[in-house]
C-alpha cells in the first residue's frame, strides 16, 4: 500500500481557468475536485487563494500539498510592499523557489544534514563523487509538482496574468489576456481562441460564457470534475456565482444543447461520396 503522503498519492487538482474582458473584468472558473492518485477524490474544494491587495494565485498540479505554503510565503514576502505588476511578480516567484529549495533539501539532503546551500557549496568536496552525481542529476529533474495561475490588478488598476510553474519559471499572458492550468489546459485554452477570447474586444457576459465553455470542454480530460468555482473580479471587489448553482447549470444546458461542438449534417454523406483509394506499402 502506498504511504500516507501527499506526494506519494498524488494529491492533485486539474484545471484552472481565467480571461480578462473587455471591461477589465477577470471571469475565472476551475473545477472544485481534488484527486487521490487513481482511486479517491472529493469535491467542493476551492482553488483560488487571495494573497496581496487586489491578487489571487490559483492553484494546479499534481502534489499540491505545497500550494498553501507558498502563498503564506508570498503574502509575507510582499507584505508592506506596492501593488505594482514587477514587485508582485518577483515577490511571488521569491516565495515559489525559496519553497522549492526548501523541498529540494528535505527530498534528498536530509540523510547527508546538508541544506542545497551547502550542497552547492561544498558536496562535491563532502561527498562520495557517485553519490554528488547522482543526488545532482535527480535535483536536476526535480519538479515539485505544484504550479499557480496568478491574476490581479496593479496600482494602475491594469489587469495582469501570470503562471509560475517549477522551480520557479514565471511566464506571463497579458496577451491574449487568458490562460489555464491543469489537465484540462489545453482544451480550455483551445476553446478559448476558437471563440475569440480576447481582452480588447470580448465584452464581460461573452466572457462569463467562454470561460464556462472552456471549463465544460476541459472535463473530458481526466479528474477534471464536473463541478465548477466561478468568480467575477473587478478592481475593488469581486463577485461570486451566489446564485446556488443556477447559473451554471443554464450554461451547461445551453452548452450541450447549441454549444458544444458537433459533426455537422451531411457528412457522413459527402465522405462517403469520395474516391478513397489504398496503396499497397512496398515491404523491404
Amino acid at each position: 500500500p502506498q504511504p500516507p503522503y501527499s506526494r506519494a498519492w498524488g494529491c492533485g487538482v486539474t484545471t484552472c481557468i481565467v480571461a480578462v474582458s473587455f471591461e477589465k473584468n477577470f471571469v475565472s472558473a476551475s473545477d472544485t475536485r481534488l484527486s487521490f492518485g487513481s482511486r479517491f477524490a472529493v469535491d467542493d474544494v476551492i482553488k483560488a487563494e487571495p494573497f496581496h491587495g487586489e491578487w489571487i494565485a490559483m492553484i494546479g498540479g499534481n502534489d499540491v500539498s505545497q500550494a498553501v505554503m507558498v502563498i503564506e510565503k508570498a503574502s509575507r514576502i510582499l507584505r508592506g510592499k506596492g501593488n505594482d505588476f514587477p514587485t508582485v511578480v518577483n515577490g511571488f516567484k521569491q516565495a515559489y523557489r525559496e519553497h522549492y529549495e526548501e523541498t529540494v533539501a528535505d527530498e534528498f539532503l536530509i540523510p547527508y544534514q546538508m541544506t542545497l546551500r551547502e550542497f552547492k557549496r561544498s558536496g562535491r568536496k563532502l561527498l562520495n563523487p557517485e553519490v554528488h552525481a547522482d543526488i545532482s542529476i535527480r535535483m536536476r529533474h526535480y519538479d515539485m509538482g505544484c504550479s499557480f495561475l496568478v491574476y490581479g490588478y496593479d496600482q494602475k488598476k491594469q489587469p495582469h496574468i501570470f503562471e509560475v510553474r517549477s522551480p520557479g519559471k514565471v511566464s506571463f499572458h497579458d496577451k491574449p489576456g487568458f490562460w489555464a492550468i491543469g489537465a484540462g489546459a489545453s482544451s480550455a485554452l483551445g476553446m478559448l481562441a476558437l471563440l475569440g477570447q480576447a481582452r480588447e474586444v470580448t465584452r464581460l457576459p461573452a466572457t462569463i460564457y467562454n470561460v464556462f465553455a472552456a471549463k465544460f470542454v476541459s472535463e473530458t480530460a481526466s479528474d477534471v470534475g464536473p463541478k465548477t468555482f466561478f468568480m467575477i473580479q473587478e478592481y475593488g471587489s469581486i463577485g461570486f456565482s451566489v446564485v446556488g448553482r443556477r447559473l451554471e447549470d443554464e450554461m451547461r444546458e445551453l452548452w450541450d444543447k447549441v454549444g458544444r461542438p458537433r459533426v455537422p449534417d451531411g457528412v457522413a454523406d459527402l465522405i462517403a461520396g469520395v474516391d478513397i483509394s489504398f496503396w499497397p506499402r512496398k515491404r523491404k
